[in-house]
């Protein structure tokens, strides 16, 4: 019985587990800006326009 009561009041995974809410909200903000301000068609024209210049051989 001691053993439960003091699995009941051990935290230490309490703080691991509020690291990873924070991380998974992290990650769908940074999802949600990716595809709201279309970052993909902006390296699209990047990548376009450096093909565009051409080298200097």
């Amino acid at each position: 019985m001691c053993k439960l009561n003091n699995f009941k009041k051990d935290e230490s995974g309490a703080s691991a587990i509020e690291y990873a809410v924070m991380a998974a909200l992290l990650v769908g903000v940074l999802v949600a800006a990716i595809l709201l301000l279309d970052f993909g068609s902006m390296f699209t024209n990047v990548t376009d326009t450096v093909n565009g210049v051409g080298g200097a051989g």
